[in-house]
């Protein structure tokens, strides 16, 4: 059986037969961030501009790292704020993107949902921050627990601060909260479509409005187990 290590290695020669990063001279230009110019194929590390490709490269690297994050709590300090979040994104996606553990610096849409404007986003990773020192976290029972969660992602999740990789660091992110209450965090007791459509109905009207944490919160009832 292939270590994660092994399997990320395998599935980079398969994506490009590259084995190493490409020079930094040729990563992120912020002069046209974040993508190739006439493409939507987000610049990285290893010059992929294939869409697939970089799907399954990104999916390899991100797996490895997000293992590492889950076994080794001390790789990142856990501070509870917008420092640990940065951090968190960077080691996920370290392997792959220049900006890594940077927030995003252009304006974002998924589908209909617009979220954040850039001007906005330290001030709702604030609110996230205000939102977890306002809670006790390892006196929390059960549904209170599930409330704290469900405001702080519905926040976060509004913010979207990185340009990539929201939902990999948001729920890293998530995990780590839980780990300080009585309880742990299980997702996989919520379906895909469960979470995008909380996610869809979390957000307010309004960029710069107000989210609601109340879709959020049946689903952490259910995955938040003893």
């Amino acid at each position: 059986m292939l270590s994660r290590r092994e399997y990320f290695e395998q599935e980079l020669a398969r994506a490009v037969g590259l084995s190493s990063p490409i020079p930094p001279r040729i990563r992120w230009r912020r002069s046209a961030p974040y993508v190739y110019r006439g493409t939507s194929v987000l610049e990285n590390n290893f010059d992929v501009r294939d869409p697939a490709a970089l799907q399954s490269l990104e999916f390899a690297a991100t797996a490895l790292r997000l293992g590492e994050a889950h076994l080794g709590g001390d790789l990142v300090p856990h501070t509870r704020d917008t420092a640990e979040l940065l951090l968190l994104h960077q080691h996920v996606f370290q392997d792959l993107y220049q900006w890594a553990g940077h927030i995003r610096t252009v304006d974002i849409r998924k589908g209909a949902a617009t979220f954040a404007p850039v001007s906005a986003i330290r001030n709702y990773l604030s609110e996230v921050e205000e939102i977890i020192a306002a809670v006790d976290w390892v006196a929390l029972d059960h549904g209170a627990a599930s409330f704290a969660l469900a405001s702080v992602y519905s926040t976060l999740n509004h913010a979207h601060p990185f340009r990539e990789g929201n939902g990999r660091t948001g729920t890293l992110f998530l995990h780590r909260l839980a780990a300080d209450t009585r309880y742990q965090l299980d997702l996989s007791r919520v379906s895909r479509t469960e979470w995008v459509s909380a996610s869809r109905d979390s957000a307010p009207f309004r960029p710069t409005g107000t989210p609601s944490p109340r879709p959020f919160i049946d689903l952490f009832n259910r995955a938040l187990t003893r």
